[in-house]
C-alpha cells in the first residue's frame, strides 16, 4: 500500500479526482493499493465539495484516510458526515505510558480508537516511539501503528534494502 498526502491546495483543483484516478490508471496500479490522505485542514474549503472528493475516490476503489485526526476544529463532524476508510489519529494523543499524568490522554486515545472501530473505519495511530506505547495502543484495539518505534523516514536506497532483505541494520517491521 502507498499513501499519498494531499493539501487543500490540491483539492482546490476541480479536476483533482480525475487527475488522481488517471495517474493511477496510467501506471496500471490497482486502485486498492493506493491511500489518499487528506488533513482536516483541507476541510476549510467547501464541505460539500470535500465530501464529494472523498466519496468519488472511495467509489473508485481508492482508500481514503483523514490524516492528523484530532488536530482540527471539525474532527467529530468530519467523521460523522463522511465515511472514511482510515482515521489516522494524531501523535499528540499518544501518551507516555510511564507518566501517571497521562491518564487522561490514555482514556482519550482509547475512546477515539474505539469510536473509529465502531463506525467501521480502520484506526491508525501516529507517533508511536516505544514498545510500551505500541503495546498500549495495540491493547486499545488499534491494528495499524506508525512511528519511530518501527522506523524513521528512510532514503529510497535504505527502504529498498529493507524490503529486499539486504539491509544490515536493525529492522522491526516486516513486509
Amino acid at each position: 500500500r502507498v499513501s499519498i498526502n494531499f493539501s487543500r491546495n490540491n483539492l482546490a483543483d476541480k479536476n483533482f479526482v480525475s487527475k488522481v484516478i488517471n495517474t493511477i490508471d496510467e501506471y496500471k496500479i490497482p486502485h486498492d493499493v493506493i491511500t489518499v490522505e487528506l488533513t482536516e485542514s483541507a476541510l476549510e474549503s467547501d464541505f460539500d465539495e470535500f465530501k464529494r472528493v472523498v466519496e468519488t475516490l472511495r467509489d473508485a476503489g481508492v482508500t481514503v484516510s483523514v490524516d492528523d485526526f484530532g488536530m482540527g476544529y471539525a474532527s467529530l463532524s468530519l467523521i460523522r458526515n463522511i465515511q472514511w476508510d482510515v482515521i489516522k489519529i494524531d501523535k499528540s494523543f499518544v501518551p507516555n505510558p510511564n507518566n501517571a499524568d497521562d491518564d487522561k490522554s490514555m482514556k482519550m486515545l482509547n475512546s477515539v480508537i474505539q469510536m473509529a472501530n465502531d463506525i467501521g473505519s480502520l484506526s491508525l495511530v501516529e507517533g508511536v516511539e516505544s514498545k510500551e506505547q505500541r503495546d498500549m495502543v495495540s491493547s486499545f484495539g488499534c491494528k495499524v501503528i506508525q512511528g519511530y518505534y518501527y522506523d524513521k523516514p528512510l532514503p529510497k536506497h535504505e527502504l529498498e534494502a529493507k524490503m529486499l532483505g539486504t539491509y544490515d541494520g536493525e529492522c522491526k517491521w516486516h513486509v
